[in-house]
């Protein structure tokens, strides 16, 4: 193994900030929640099991259930990183056809001594460069399922908070203020008050009367 190229395995990668940040958001089992995540899941299995298992066969990557025969890289995907999950399948499906044939073949009392195809520890590297450019050309929204959930309850707080901030509280109507009451002036219409100088009564109201209190009430107060 040509250890001159453990550029990603030594934190030392073209990328390397590019893939410390997006391998955060790689899910520790189980598939990633974003296609290019779940390219940089397998492509992160392949590389760790070259670099820490020492297993360097093509076919060992499938063969250790590094990755699934199944997977298939996004459509969208770099052709250098399609081109090498394509090459994996087949050097397996080649692998498991020497087998199957030295199995059926009458000298199968020998070992199997297959002919593989080992990895360019070159290429991968450049594979990895191509997949993380790739994945930082755009914005990956989707994290893992518990992140996930904290970003839409943090979303939905926020969306309280401005709602909250830009609502107009509308200002309880004021009470109006009760019209004062006009108090009606007092009449006095049946009161009568004696003249002296006549010995007739006369009406309050009128300027007989207050002639005779002015006359004989001088001190008296009235209106």
């Amino acid at each position: 193994m040509d250890h001159r190229h453990q550029l990603y395995f030594n934190n030392t990668g073209k990328h390397q900030a590019i893939y410390n940040k997006y391998r955060k958001l790689v899910p520790v089992q189980g598939e990633a929640p974003d296609p290019r995540l779940e390219l940089l899941r397998n492509l992160s299995n392949v590389y760790n099991d070259y670099y820490s298992n020492g297993n360097e066969e093509w076919h060992s990557i499938i063969k250790n259930n590094k990755i699934s025969m199944d997977y298939v890289a996004p459509r969208d995907a770099p052709k250098i990183a399609k081109d090498f999950f394509k090459d994996i399948k087949e050097e397996f499906e080649l692998y498991e056809d020497q087998q199957y044939k030295h199995n059926e073949s009458t000298r199968s009392n020998r070992p199997f001594e297959p002919d593989v195809q080992y990895i360019d520890p070159e290429v991968l590297e450049q594979v990895v460069d191509a997949t993380l450019e790739y994945i930082d050309q755009d914005e990956i929204k989707h994290d893992t399922p518990k992140a996930i959930k904290a970003i839409k309850a943090i979303k939905t707080i926020k969306a309280i908070v401005t709602k909250q901030q830009t609502h107009q509280v509308k200002k309880p109507r004021a009470k109006p203020k009760p019209k004062p009451i006009k108090q009606k002036k007092d009449v006095i219409s049946s009161c009568k008050i004696l003249n002296p100088d006549t010995g007739k009564y006369v009406d309050i109201n009128g300027p007989t009367a207050a002639r005779v209190l002015q006359k004989y009430a001088p001190d008296l107060k009235f209106k």
